[in-house]
């Protein structure tokens, strides 16, 4: 049996037992669905990588939505393009088991 990536394995992990994988949306596809919320995970991302994840996501029907990276590094990263695409939602590291993640960053719209 080959062994799963980190994004498989973290995005497994996000979804649980009732999201839904794989959805794809207008321009894209996002990593999973979970009722109103829409995620997308992205492992040791590039700026580039982040402002395309983020592009996606933004089109997602659903009202929550969040980036999910794999290092605490990454999140300011994630925070900063959030905020540059005008999308609100949260940044942060995937949930360990039985416990809250390391990072998490609320970003909200900026005002025009």
């Amino acid at each position: 049996m080959p062994r799963k990536s980190l994004h498989e394995r973290i995005k497994e992990a996000e979804l649980g037992k009732t999201g839904q994988p794989e959805v794809d949306v207008p321009g894209g596809r996002v990593d999973g669905v979970l009722r109103r919320k829409a995620f997308q995970v992205a492992v040791n991302p590039t700026l580039a990588e982040l402002r395309d994840d983020v592009r996606v996501l933004k089109k997602a029907p659903q009202k929550q939505k969040v980036v999910i990276v794999n290092k605490e590094k990454y999140v300011p990263q994630a925070e900063q393009v959030m905020k540059e695409e005008g999308l609100s939602g949260t940044a942060r590291t995937p949930r360990r088991p039985g416990q809250p993640p390391l990072r998490s960053v609320h970003v909200r719209k900026a005002k025009r």
